[in-house]
C-alpha cells in the first residue's frame, strides 16, 4: 500500500482531568467578569463626563441668575430710596406732578431672599403725560410693573388725579451683590 499524505503524531494525547476543566471554567468566567467590569468602567466614565458637563451648566445658570437679579433686583437697603427718586425723576421727565408715596414689603413665598415691595403714588398731570410716564416706567432699567392705575378728572380742565401701584423686587441684605 502507498502511504497517504497524512502524518500521525506518535506524541501521547493529552488528558484533561475534573481539575484541569474547573481551572477553565474558572478563567472562562474570569474573563466574562473582566469584559462586564469594562463595559462598566466605560458607562460610569461617560456618566461622569455627562455630571461633569451638568455641572458646568448649573454654574453658567446660576452666575446668570445672580446677574439677573443683580442688574433687576434692588438691594433692600437702597431700594425705598432708589425707587422713589427714579419714580420722581419719570414723572419730572414726563411732564406728570408727583405727590406723596407709601411703601410697604411683602415676602415671596419660596423666595427666602427676595421680597416684594409695593410703592402707592399719588400724582397729577395730563393723559398724554401719563402716556408718557407708563412708558418710562415700563422702559427702567429695574424690574418695575404696574399693578394698579387709577386715573380721574380733576376740576381743572385736562387734568388727572393719577394713583399708581407699582411693585418692585428686592433683594435682602448680602445676596447676589
Amino acid at each position: 500500500m502507498a502511504a497517504v499524505g497524512c502524518q500521525i503524531s506518535q506524541r501521547p494525547a493529552q488528558r484533561f482531568d475534573a481539575a484541569d476543566l474547573e481551572r477553565f471554567r474558572q478563567l472562562k468566567a474570569a474573563l466574562a467578569a473582566v469584559v462586564g467590569l469594562r463595559q462598566q468602567v466605560r458607562q460610569r466614565e461617560q456618566a461622569v463626563s455627562r455630571l461633569r458637563a451638568l455641572a458646568g451648566t448649573v454654574e453658567k445658570t446660576r452666575a446668570e441668575s445672580d446677574r439677573f437679579l443683580t442688574t433687576y433686583f434692588l438691594p433692600a437697603q437702597t431700594a425705598y430710596s432708589t425707587v422713589l427718586d427714579e419714580l420722581r425723576a419719570m414723572a419730572e421727565k414726563s411732564g406728570i406732578k408727583p405727590k406723596d408715596h407709601s411703601f410697604d414689603l411683602q415676602p415671596i413665598e419660596g423666595a427666602d431672599t427676595l421680597e416684594l415691595m409695593n410703592v402707592t403714588g399719588n400724582y397729577e398731570g395730563s393723559f398724554t403725560d401719563l402716556v408718557e410716564f407708563v412708558n418710562a416706567v415700563d422702559r427702567s432699567p429695574r424690574f418695575l410693573t404696574i399693578e394698579r392705575l387709577q386715573a380721574s378728572p380733576l376740576q381743572a380742565q385736562g387734568t388727572l388725579n393719577i394713583n399708581l401701584r407699582i411693585n418692585v423686587f428686592v433683594r435682602r441684605q448680602g445676596e447676589a451683590q
